[in-house]
C-alpha cells in the first residue's frame, strides 16, 4: 500500500535526481550517489535510468522514519 506522502516525498526527489541529470548528466548522478551513498552503491551498468532510478532509491531509503 502506498501513502500518499510517500509518494510526494518520492516526486520532489525525482525531481531533484532529473534536475541534476539535466544539469550535469549521467556523470552529476553518479558523483552524486558516490559522495552521498560510497562507491560500491554505484550501480553497474551503462544504462542512465539505471544510475537516476539508483539515486532516487538510495535518498529515499535514507530519509529518517517519522
Amino acid at each position: 500500500m502506498s501513502y500518499p506522502i510517500n509518494d510526494i516525498i518520492l516526486d520532489n526527489i525525482a525531481d531533484d535526481v532529473c534536475e541534476l541529470y539535466e544539469d550535469k548528466g549521467v556523470w552529476g548522478v553518479v558523483d552524486a550517489i558516490a559522495e552521498e551513498f560510497g562507491n560500491e552503491k554505484v550501480p553497474y551498468s551503462k544504462d542512465d535510468d539505471d544510475m537516476i532510478d539508483a539515486l532516487i532509491e538510495l535518498r529515499f531509503e535514507a530519509l529518517p522514519e517519522a
